[in-house]
């Protein structure tokens, strides 16, 4: 009789342990003691995935409380699989805790903050950068322009170095000669945002003042223009002529895209004399604020549009240009 109560009282112990383990695997505290004499699972399974915390059952009767939570339940997120976080059997005071939620994404740069100021600067010696020339303002067909345009050696009395040259003979009593250049995101510009621009050109003239002209004077009549659009601004054939497709102006009116900015006289008197070129600086604010399109683009824009029915060459050296946001 001794040696079967022996035998009964090891078994349930085997079978208490076995119960025990069976507990672990599920990741839920094992279940409270039917009998009451069972303690709930002293240890959670694997945490889940950050799963809910498990809720309290009530105690079993007669038992002892449900094993503490899962101590590993806090460091939740680390189990490959195993659902909710250890749930307490009937017999426990409560599940392992809720694992800690997942680490979250790095935000997006969603360009926050107000637009800020952008400067930008171009020298010409270091080559196009990016610019292109273009002619406007002539009939289809019209011969002996000499239009002509590139990165060419400066002259002597100038300096060293290059700048973008461009020519023509107006033989329309109209040409438009211009260089253009797109700016955006790349230099700090931001879509839909609304600028106030000021743009610095140095250049490379060797009409003399108060000189005369056909049609006009050579330097007082060609007149300096620099404007900016969203629109990319090139010549198109309208009625047999190339008009640009932006408005400009005409010659000494100015446009939304066409701010006067003086003409192309320099200041070696004596005309007629020896046309020696001289460096010339003209800057002027915008008279349109610009606005940038969907895309954060806005296109410079310089030209000269004469009224000289002659010969015309400049040498562009440099070109500084500053978009002060506006509110």
């Amino acid at each position: 009789m001794r040696a079967w109560t022996g035998l009964f009282r090891s078994g349930s112990v085997a079978a208490a342990f076995m119960f025990l383990a069976c507990g672990s695997d599920a990741g839920a505290g094992g279940e409270g003691g039917t009998s009451g004499t069972a303690p709930g699972g002293s240890s959670a399974g694997g945490a889940g995935s950050a799963g809910a915390a498990g809720s309290g059952g009530t105690p079993g009767s007669g038992g002892t409380t449900g094993g503490g939570a899962g101590t590993t339940g806090a460091t939740g997120g680390e189990g490959a699989s195993g659902g909710s976080a250890g749930q307490s059997g009937s017999g426990g005071t409560s599940g392992g805790g809720a694992g800690a939620g997942g680490i979250g994404g790095v935000a997006g740069d969603t360009g926050g903050g107000p637009p800020q100021s952008v400067t930008v600067d171009y020298d010409f010696t270091q080559g196009l950068q990016g610019w292109s020339a273009g002619f406007a303002d002539y009939a289809d067909g019209t011969q002996d322009l000499q239009l002509d345009s590139g990165i060419r050696t400066l002259p002597s009395e100038v300096g060293t170095g290059k700048g973008l040259m461009i020519q023509g003979h107006n033989r329309s009593d109209d040409l438009y000669m211009f260089i253009k250049r797109s700016v955006g995101p790349e230099v700090g510009l931001r879509a839909f945002a609304k600028y106030q621009v000021t743009m610095r050109v140095r250049f490379a003239s060797n009409a003399q003042p108060d000189c005369v002209g056909i049609g006009g004077a050579p330097g007082e009549s060609v007149f300096l223009k620099f404007g900016t659009t969203t629109t990319n601004p090139i010549p198109v054939l309208m009625g047999g002529v190339w008009r640009m497709n932006v408005d400009k102006g005409d010659q000494g009116n100015a446009g939304p895209v066409g701010t006067l900015a003086g003409n192309i006289a320099n200041g070696q008197a004596g005309c007629p004399g020896n046309a020696l070129y001289e460096s010339l600086s003209r800057t002027r604010l915008l008279d349109v604020e610009q606005r940038a399109d969907a895309t954060g683009v806005i296109w410079m824009l310089i030209g000269t549009d004469s009224g000289y029915e002659g010969f015309t060459q400049l040498y562009y050296q440099a070109v500084h240009a500053t978009f002060e946001p506006v509110p």
